[in-house]
C-alpha cells in the first residue's frame, strides 16, 4: 500500500447484515481499458493437420484445420516461413512426392496464428506386406525390444518418450538389413536417433549405410559420426540423411555406440545405449 495504513474497527458483538444482500457485498472489477480480452479473442489458433503418419507410398491426401472461426488459411509446399501472398487453403488437397506442408492462420484484427510445419515423405516402408522385411544382425536389447522386429520399417515415427513403443533400444552396437523385395530407386536414406544423456542414451559414434542387389556385396553408401559433449544435456531427436540417388533390393544398416559412457557422464563406465527409430527410405 505503499506506506499507507490500512485500519479495521471492530465491535464485541457480530454485524449479522452486513453484506446480507448482493447489493452490499465488495465487488472486485477491472476497468474496461484495463481488461485483457481472452486470447481467444486476441490471437488466432495455430491450424493443424490430424494425419499421424508422416510417410506414403503414393498418394498423401493434405487436410488443413483451425479451431478459430471466419479465419483465412495460407500455406505453402516449399518449406518457407508463410504469409497471406501464399495460396489460400480451399480444401484437402493431394501430393505425391515428399513435401513439407506450411500453414498459418489470418483473421482482421488479431494477431495470426503460429506457424504449422509438418514434412510428409514418400518412402518405402512395410504396411503390412512381405517387404520391406528386416533382419537383425545385431538385435534389439530387452527391455526395449517390445516394440517389435518391423518397428524400424513400420512407417511410423516415434516421439521424445522413448516409452512409446516406436523406439527399439540396443545396449551395444546396432546392425540390421533390410530387404525391399526387389531392386528399387531410392534417393536417401533418413536414420533417426534419440539423445537423453540423462538416461544414458547418446547418438551413435559412427552411422553407416551400405546397398546391394545380392545381400552378399555392399557398396558403402554413406557414413556419418558424431560426439556428444558434456553440455549436451537437453533431449533430442537427430535425424542423418544418406544421399542414394540409385536402385538396390538391400540396405545394410550399421550404428556404432560408444564402448562405455564418457567420464563426464555420471553413468561412466557403464555401457551406454543406443535408440532408433524409423528407417526411411526416401525416393
Amino acid at each position: 500500500m505503499a506506506g499507507g495504513v490500512l485500519e479495521f474497527t471492530m465491535g464485541t458483538s457480530p454485524n449479522k447484515t452486513w453484506a446480507s444482500q448482493p447489493e452490499a457485498r465488495p465487488v472486485t472489477t477491472i476497468p474496461e481499458e484495463y481488461r485483457l480480452a481472452p486470447i481467444e479473442e486476441r490471437m488466432v489458433f495455430a491450424p493443424y493437420i490430424h494425419e499421424t503418419t508422416a510417410l506414403f507410398t503414393q498418394q498423401k491426401e493434405i487436410a488443413i484445420h483451425c479451431n478459430t472461426p471466419g479465419v483465412s488459411i495460407h500455406y505453402n509446399l516449399n518449406g518457407t516461413n508463410v504469409s497471406e501472398n501464399d495460396p489460400v487453403y480451399t480444401g484437402p488437397f493431394k501430393i505425391s512426392e515428399t513435401k513439407k506442408v506450411m500453414a498459418r492462420a489470418f483473421k482482421e484484427g488479431m494477431k495470426p496464428s503460429e506457424l504449422l510445419s509438418r514434412e510428409f515423405i514418400r518412402a518405402h516402408f512395410n504396411s503390412g506386406e512381405t517387404y520391406p522385411s528386416i533382419q537383425y544382425n545385431l538385435a534389439p536389447s530387452r527391455p526395449y525390444d517390445k516394440a517389435g522386429e518391423k518397428a524400424l520399417i513400420d512407417g511410423y515415427r516415434a516421439s521424445m518418450d522413448f516409452h512409446d513403443g516406436q523406439w527399439l533400444g540396443f545396449n551395444r552396437n546396432m546392425e540390421a538389413i533390410v530387404n525391399l523385395g526387389a531392386p528399387k530407386k531410392v534417393e536417401q536414406v533418413r536414420l533417426s536417433f534419440m539423445r537423453n544423456v540423462g538416461s544414458w542414451i547418446l547418438l551413435p559414434r559412427t552411422m553407416t549405410v551400405y546397398g546391394s542387389n545380392n545381400n552378399q556385396s555392399f557398396t558403402k553408401l554413406g557414413a556419418i559420426t558424431t560426439t556428444t559433449l558434456p553440455q549436451e544435456h537437453e533431449g533430442i531427436i537427430s535425424e542423418f540423411h544418406f544421399p542414394v540417388n540409385a536402385s538396390f533390393q538391400y540396405f545394410k544398416i550399421s550404428a556404432e555406440a560408444l564402448p562405455l559412457l564418457p567420464d563426464w557422464h555420471p553413468g561412466a563406465g557403464n555401457r551406454p545405449w543406443i535408440f532408433a527409430d524409423e528407417i526411411i527410405f526416401e525416393y
